[in-house]
């Protein structure tokens, strides 16, 4: 079985420790007495990949006299660390994750992660449509993905833990998802009471924001044809120096940008007589999952 985790000492002050998270090897050392930690991190292809690098690193530190300290954890599961498949620490996302987020956004996250320090986070380095569902499996209800890869969708996609994650677990557990780079897709919808940071830019024919107590973000790039944005509802803000292009917007969108608002009757002319039994984010999803289209008319 490949190491995980280790740690190598000369002396008690002096030590290097190295831990695989995700398909990341994480170097932290102490060089004297007294000096600050240092923090390295080599990415890798794979987890594979990073867990016999760090039993190169171990064999050659042992070649020059190092001893290894808590040997017996090279022996253990990854499930006996609390640790699966994508599953980092919270420490290790708010790491990665810092600079690569708006100082808001960035806050909003670690602000999330105090409060939700009991749950997994998944950190998925892999590009999303090449992962079968079963590798995102984590020990606890996951609180926060981060998307570190672009994500192509064919078709059209729910960000939703069913969805994104395999996840079929009902329970109200509140959850961030973080897409550093490009989502592309033909048509994306939010859920109720999550938080979505599209960090690295949203390129779909459609996009509904609307969905109720919904906070999302867009960065970089929103490319559409239709948004549907607000409506009493959750809607979405632009990150600054985001590149807006949207023919037709319903209702409201926060930040800079010239897509000029239609009302959702007249856009969707269509739905108009089932207005007062659904919300337009409800009619939004049915129509998409129907495999209709959802762009305005």
């Amino acid at each position: 079985m490949t190491a995980s985790k280790v740690r190598m000492e000369l002396a008690p002050y002096y030590y290097v420790e190295l831990v695989v998270e995700g398909s990341t090897l994480v170097e932290r050392r102490r060089w004297r007495a007294g000096d600050p930690l240092k923090l390295e991190r080599t990415k890798c292809a794979s987890k594979k990949a990073a867990s016999e690098l760090l039993e190169r690193v171990v064999n050659h530190c042992r070649s020059k006299g190092w001893t290894t300290v808590g040997a017996a954890e090279l022996a253990l599961p990854d499930d006996a660390r609390g640790m699966r498949g994508f599953e980092v620490t919270w420490a290790h996302a708010l790491e990665g994750l810092k600079g690569r987020l708006p100082k808001a956004q960035f806050a909003m996250v670690r602000g999330f992660a105090r409060a939700n320090a009991a749950s997994s986070v998944l950190w998925v380095d892999e590009p999303w449509a090449e992962v079968p569902y079963e590798d995102f499996a984590a020990n606890a209800a996951v609180a926060l993905a981060v998307f570190a890869e672009p994500v192509d969708c064919e078709g059209a996609l729910r960000l939703a833990p069913f969805e994104l994650l395999g996840d079929a677990d009902p329970s109200d557990q509140p959850r961030t998802y973080v897409f550093l780079e490009e989502v592309r897709a033909e048509a994306v919808v939010v859920v109720p009471d999550a938080t979505t940071i599209l960090a690295g830019g949203l390129i779909v024919s459609a996009a509904c924001f609307s969905a109720p107590d919904a906070t999302t973000f867009v960065g970089c790039r929103l490319h559409a044809d239709t948004v549907v944005s607000g409506l009493g509802d959750g809607w979405v803000s632009l990150l600054p120096r985001t590149k807006v292009r949207v023919k037709t917007l319903c209702d409201y969108m926060e930040g800079k940008h010239s897509a000029r608002s239609v009302p959702f009757e007249r856009a969707f002319a269509r739905w108009a007589d089932e207005l007062d039994d659904a919300s337009a984010w409800e009619l939004f999803g049915e129509a998409m999952d129907r495999g209709e289209s959802v762009c305005a008319e």
